[in-house]
């Protein structure tokens, strides 16, 4: 019998002046779902692909440490229709403005923590 390697793929550094950050995110969040799609069995470059796939937004859902105790010590699958999830929005910005790292492809590169 072969164990089930569970991926998971946790926020890294949050630049201060990015949407992330203005959307509350913080370092060591763990990304549960990206743009509705549950990315918890994908690994790093197919997160981003995800992300590439609409450049103008991204909406992701993630746990912080203390939410991801709790639901996976009661058997919790976090998704969309958990209660008591906090929807938080960033104003939209120029591309350009957005981010002060370089943009690739029209895109701001999105660093995450492995």
């Amino acid at each position: 019998m072969y164990d089930v390697v569970k991926r998971e793929e946790f926020m890294g550094a949050i630049d201060r002046l990015s949407p992330a950050h203005a959307g509350g995110l913080k370092e060591g969040d763990r990304v549960v779902e990206v743009n509705g799609q549950n990315v918890e069995d994908k690994n790093h470059a197919q997160i981003v692909a995800i992300i590439k796939q609409n450049p103008e937004e991204a909406s992701f859902l993630v746990v912080d440490s203390v939410a991801d105790e709790y639901y996976s010590s009661r058997g919790i699958k976090v998704t969309t229709s958990v209660e008591n999830l906090q929807l938080r929005e960033t104003p939209k910005r120029e591309a350009a403005a957005a981010s002060p790292r370089p943009l690739v492809n029209g895109v701001a590169e999105v660093a995450f923590c492995c």
